[in-house]
């Protein structure tokens, strides 16, 4: 299969994955603040339900940056040469709210564990 074949599957599918994994890590969020402004102290069970879902959307969002790495060292391998092809730097750009959103999933599940001792 053909790069940008790959390229235009992925973009697909990773759509269809992840934007439901950024609207409920956004729903995560929302509570962890709720319980962290909570007067007294949140509950501990609600801080430690935050980290676990949390801690799996990281999981999603990692599995999914690591299933694309071939296709990306590939999209790299491409950069420059007579086979490039202008869609390859929206598969490149794909990355970096990828990584901020893994960053964020983690970030959360570190702040609601933190929070639940």
């Amino acid at each position: 299969m053909a790069v940008t074949e790959r390229v235009s599957n992925a973009s697909t599918l990773r759509g269809l994955l992840l934007n439901p994994v950024t609207l409920l890590t956004s729903e995560e969020a929302r509570p962890l603040d709720t319980e962290l402004s909570r007067s007294g102290g949140g509950r501990r069970g609600t801080y430690r339900q935050i980290a676990a879902i949390a801690a799996s959307l990281a999981a999603v969002t990692f599995l999914s940056l690591v299933s694309l790495a071939s296709t990306g060292a590939d999209v790299v391998r491409l950069c420059c040469g007579r086979d490039w092809d202008p869609i390859l730097v929206v598969f490149v750009l794909a990355w970096i709210p990828l990584v901020r959103l893994l960053a964020w999933q983690v970030g959360l599940a570190v702040r609601a564990w933190r929070s639940s001792r």
